[in-house]
């Protein structure tokens, strides 16, 4: 992924998300494409289900509404447990493609604050996940955008078509007065969560100071980051304000293309597959035929870029092959 910046005084789209995102404390909603209104409450178990008896009474727990277009209410118990942070405000997006409804919410375990995010396909939840960070921070405002594409995996005999989503999450984090608006892209390939936990990004250090800091920024201002999917569907942009310069800044994160992973992947294919040592074989001809190779598996990409990429490939070849081998052998040539 990508981070592109520009910074502003005065970011209508900042003041735009900031409108459109005015909530009550307690609750959330989003429409889908279905005609439901969802809607996450948060309160005491036995005020939200007075007939439950899966938690405590004073058990803090979000519970999803679900509103039919003819009027019924439908309220269904979300996958948090009594791990809800009193004050905390889940977060809502429809995400038409795959249908389902994601949320993300703060939650607290004695005094340990997480970001959680689930999902729900319109009749089950999946199996929360929690997005590490500092324990024993105060976590806030927690948000969500999706961007999703469509890929070619597999060999050249066995193509097949991938679908990744990413869940773009930003939050508010608090530190004993040291605060920092995270960013974490939680990836899912054809709908299957991911082994390991996301990186998290403090997207403070993608801001460049101003040598002239403007008017500091209210608490509620510092604690309501954004994030809404652009045009193309494969970007996002965030609005934050930015605690160290007191500048109103817009983010923009680009979602590289998986095809290029997959690229890496044949081409470690094909070296650790050549006749010869790459190490020790004719690197004029290595690199004349890895380049070769690139063209022929590169097809989803266009063919300007295709020939670049083949022609970067080649010169790199011959200019670092002696380098790479001299450190790392014929498995540092290939990882890198």
């Amino acid at each position: 992924m990508t981070v592109a910046r520009t910074i502003s005084r005065a970011s209508l789209l900042f003041a735009i998300l900031l409108a459109c995102g005015a909530v009550s404390p307690a609750q959330q909603a989003t429409l889908g494409d279905d005609g439901m209104l969802y809607t996450a409450r948060v309160g005491a178990y036995g005020s939200l289900f007075p007939d439950g008896s899966g938690h405590a009474a004073d058990a803090n727990v979000i519970a999803l509404e679900i509103r039919a277009p003819d009027g019924a209410l439908h309220r269904l118990l979300a996958p948090s447990g009594g791990t809800v942070a009193p004050d905390a405000k889940p977060f809502l997006v429809w995400e038409g493609s795959s249908r389902r409804l994601f949320m993300v919410w703060e939650g607290l375990n004695h005094i340990h604050s997480a970001v959680r995010l689930s999902s729900f396909d319109g009749s089950e939840w999946s199996e929360p996940l929690q997005i590490s960070g500092n324990p024993f921070t105060k976590k806030s405002s927690p948000r969500l955008a999706v961007t999703r594409e469509t890929y070619l995996r597999g060999g050249l005999a066995e193509n097949a078509t991938g679908e990744r989503t990413v869940l773009h999450v930003v939050w508010y984090e608090d530190d004993y007065g040291i605060v920092d608006v995270l960013y974490a892209p939680v990836v899912l390939d054809n709908g299957a969560t991911p082994a390991w936990l996301p990186p998290i990004f403090e997207l403070g250090q993608f801001v460049p100071q101003a040598s002239v800091s403007g008017t500091a920024a209210t608490p509620s201002l510092l604690r309501n980051p954004r994030v809404v999917a652009a045009a193309d569907r494969q970007s996002v942009l965030v609005a934050l304000v930015d605690d160290g310069s007191h500048q109103l800044v817009t983010l923009r994160v680009d979602v590289l293309p998986v095809e290029l992973s997959a690229v890496a992947d044949e081409l470690a294919r094909f070296f650790a597959d050549v006749e010869d040592d790459p190490c020790t074989g004719d690197v004029t001809s290595l690199a004349e035929r890895a380049r070769a190779h690139l063209v022929v598996i590169g097809t989803r990409f266009s063919a300007y870029a295709r020939s670049y990429m083949a022609d970067t490939l080649r010169d790199w070849l011959l200019a670092r092959r002696e380098g790479e081998c001299s450190t790392g052998g014929a498995t540092g040539l290939t990882e890198r």
